[in-house]
C-alpha cells in the first residue's frame, strides 16, 4: 500500500495505528459483550426478567447474524472514513433513541438496527489491522488478538454497566458506549484519509428478501426455545405461533438459498465432514460454556455477594481467557493435531465442571470459587479460536464467509437452548431437591429446633404468636429453598462434567485427525496480506 492508494493520512505515524486501532474496536465489542452476558446475573442485578432479558440479546444477535450475509457489499460501497462516519453515527442515534422509547413494540426494531450496525461498524477494523501487521502470521496474529477481546467482552461489557449504574442509572450506560464511539469517530478523523480499501461495488441486487425471511426465523425460533419453558410449552398459543413461523420462514429461506443463483448462504458446505464436526463441537461448546453463568448467578442470589464484587472477580475468568487463547495459538501454529487439543479443552471444562459442583455450600471459599472461574477461562480460551480455525479449514477459501456465518449461528442457537437447557434442568433438580428436603424437615432435631427457637425469640418482639408461626415456617421454607437450589446447582455441573467427560472420549474414538488448519493459516489466511 503506497501513499497514494494508503487509507491513512500521510502525517500519521506508523507506530499509532494499529494501537488506536484496536481502541476503535472497544465500542463494537461492547455491544457485542452487552448482547452475549451473563443474562441470568444480569437479570438479577437489573431486577429483571431473565427471559425477557435474553429475548431482547437474542434480537440484536439475530440482526448480526443476518447481517454477516451482506456486510462484505457495504465495505465494498464506502471509503474507509466514510464507511466509519456512517456506521457510528447510525449507532449513536439507536443508542440514543433505545434510551428515549419506552415501548417494547418499539424497542424490538431498534434491537434489531441495534445488532446490525454493532456488527458494521466494527468489521473495517479487521482487515486493516491485519494489513498493517508485518509478518507471515498477520493473519493468525490478528484473528487471536480478536477473539480473546471477544471471550472478555462480557465481563468488561458488565464492568462498564456496574460503572455507569453505580455512578449514575442504567440510562447513563448507553451514554458510556455513546461516549466510546464518538472516540471512534475521532480516531478516524485523525486516521484515514478519503481512499478506498477494497474496490468498489454497488449495494443493488441485496437479496434483502432472503434477509427478513432468516431474521424471522431466527427470532420466531429464540422466542420457541427461550420462552417455552415460562409458558408451559405446547399449553400456550404463542409457542405453537412461533413454532409455525420458525418453520415456515426457515423453509421459504433455505428453499431460497437452494434455487437462486446468487446465493447468500451455501448449504453444500454441510457436505465436508469437517464442518459437520465442527458444528457438533461448536454445539456442545456454547451449552457448557452457557452453563457456567450459573456460578455468577449462585454468587449474586445464594451466597450474597455484592454484585460490583461479582464484576470484578470475573477478571480471573478473562485472565484465564488470554492464558487459554495464548497456549492454543502455539499449538495451532505448531501444527499439534486439533483432536488433541480438542480432547484437553473439553477434559479441562469437564474438570471444572467437578471443581465446581463441589463448591455449592452456604458457606463457600472464594479462593476456591476464582480457581474454578479461571480454569473456566482456559478451557474455553483454550477451545474457541481452534474450533474457528477448525470450521474455517474445513471448507475452500471462497465459502469461508459461509462458514463464519455458520459458526455465528450456531453460537445463536447454541447459547439460547444452553439457556433453555440450564432452566430447565435446574428447575426439574430444584422442585426435587425442595419437596424432598421439605418432607424430610424434623422438628425434634436439635438443629431444628434451636433455628426454630432463635427465629421466634427474634419476632416475638415485635409480633402475636399466629404470625410469629407463620414467619418462622416462611424463614425455614426460604432456608430449604435456598439448600435445594444449592444441590439442585451441584447436580447440573455434574450434568455438565459427564457431558464434557463424553464428549472428550467421542472425539477421541470418532474424530478423525485435521491436519489442515497450519496450511489454511499459512495460505488462505494470509491472502488478503499478499494482495
Amino acid at each position: 500500500m503506497n501513499e497514494k492508494t494508503s487509507v491513512f493520512n500521510n502525517w500519521v505515524p506508523s507506530w499509532v495505528k494499529i494501537p488506536l486501532l484496536v481502541v476503535a474496536l472497544i465500542p463494537h465489542l461492547l455491544l457485542l459483550g452487552l448482547f452475549s452476558g451473563n443474562t441470568l446475573f444480569m437479570a438479577s442485578v437489573l431486577d429483571a426478567d431473565s427471559n425477557d432479558l435474553q429475548f431482547l440479546m437474542s434480537i440484536s444477535y439475530a440482526a448480526i447474524v443476518v447481517t454477516l450475509l451482506i456486510n462484505v457489499r457495504f465495505l465494498h460501497y464506502f471509503s474507509v472514513r466514510s464507511y466509519i462516519i456512517f456506521m457510528i453515527s447510525c449507532s449513536v442515534f439507536i443508542l440514543i433513541l433505545l434510551m428515549l422509547v419506552k415501548s417494547y413494540v418499539l424497542i424490538i426494531p431498534l434491537r434489531v438496527l441495534e445488532g446490525i450496525f454493532a456488527l458494521l461498524e466494527g468489521v473495517i477494523f479487521m482487515p486493516i489491522i491485519i494489513s498493517l501487521i508485518k509478518s507471515k502470521h498477520a493473519r493468525t496474529i490478528s484473528y487471536f488478538i480478536l477473539y480473546t477481546l471477544i471471550l472478555s467482552a462480557g465481563p468488561v461489557t458488565a464492568w462498564v454497566i456496574k460503572l455507569a449504574t453505580k455512578n449514575f442509572g442504567w440510562n447513563e450506560v448507553f451514554y458510556v458506549i455513546a461516549f466510546f464511539h464518538l472516540i471512534v469517530l475521532a480516531i478516524s478523523l485523525f486516521l484515514f484519509n478519503g481512499n478506498r480499501f477494497f474496490a468498489k461495488k454497488t449495494l443493488y441486487q441485496l437479496d434483502l428478501i432472503s434477509c427478513f425471511y432468516l431474521l424471522i426465523s431466527l427470532l420466531s425460533g429464540a422466542f420457541f426455545v427461550i420462552y417455552g419453558f415460562r409458558l408451559n410449552w405446547f399449553q400456550s398459543p404463542y409457542i405453537w405461533y412461533s413454532l409455525f413461523l420458525f418453520l415456515i420462514a426457515g423453509g421459504i429461506f433455505i428453499y431460497r438459498q437452494i434455487t437462486l443463483k446468487r446465493k447468500l448462504f451455501d448449504f453444500n458446505i454441510f457436505k465436508y465432514q469437517g464442518v459437520r464436526v465442527s458444528f457438533l463441537l461448536f454445539a456442545v461448546f456454547y451449552i457448557i460454556r452457557y452453563g457456567f453463568v450459573n456460578i455468577y448467578t449462585t454468587m449474586a442470589q445464594v451466597w450474597k455477594w455484592p454484585w460490583e464484587y461479582v464484576v470484578n472477580f470475573q477478571f480471573i475468568n478473562v485472565i484465564g481467557v488470554f492464558i487459554g487463547v495464548f497456549s492454543s495459538a502455539i499449538l495451532l501454529l505448531k501444527n499439534v493435531s486439533s483432536k488433541v487439543i480438542f480432547i484437553f479443552g473439553f477434559l479441562i471444562l469437564a474438570i471444572n465442571a467437578h471443581l465446581i459442583s463441589r463448591l455449592f455450600d452456604l458457606d463457600v471459599d472464594t479462593f476456591r470459587v476464582g480457581q474454578t472461574v479461571f480454569l473456566q477461562g482456559i478451557g474455553q480460551g483454550w477451545l474457541f479460536t481452534p474450533l474457528v480455525m477448525y470450521i474455517l479449514s474445513a471448507v475452500p477459501p471462497e465459502n469461508s464467509a459461509n462458514a463464519s456465518m455458520l459458526g455465528a449461528s450456531i453460537r445463536f442457537w447454541f447459547t439460547n437452548i444452553g439457556f433453555a437447557f440450564s432452566q430447565n434442568v435446574m428447575y426439574y433438580f430444584q422442585e426435587k431437591n425442595y419437596d424432598t428436603l421439605k418432607s424430610s424437615i424434623d422438628i425434634t432435631r436439635p438443629v431444628v429446633a434451636d433455628e426454630v427457637m432463635n427465629k421466634e425469640i427474634l419476632y416475638e418482639q415485635n409480633h402475636i404468636n399466629a404470625v410469629i408461626d407463620l414467619l418462622v415456617q416462611n424463614d425455614l421454607m426460604q432456608s430449604v429453598y435456598a439448600q435445594a437450589n444449592l444441590v439442585a446447582s451441584k447436580e447440573l455441573f455434574t450434568v455438565y462434567f459427564w457431558f464434557g467427560i463424553f464428549v472428550s472420549v467421542l472425539i477421541a474414538l470418532t474424530m478423525p485427525n485435521h491436519a489442515k488448519i497450519k496450511s489454511y493459516l499459512f495460505s488462505f489466511l494470509h491472502k488478503k496480506t499478499s494482495e
